[in-house]
């Protein structure tokens, strides 16, 4: 199974889409990777 995300930028307003098996490792790693906080709602 896959997952599907759209992610909005607060600070610059863009979407951002992509797809993963493992959401979880996905945000984790693009945290650990941009500097940015995503979070799982």
């Amino acid at each position: 199974m896959f997952y599907v995300y759209v992610l909005r930028s607060e600070l610059d307003k863009n979407f951002y889409v992509g797809y993963t098996k493992n959401l979880k490792l996905r945000f984790e790693n693009r945290n650990m990777s941009m500097k940015m906080l995503w979070h799982i709602n």
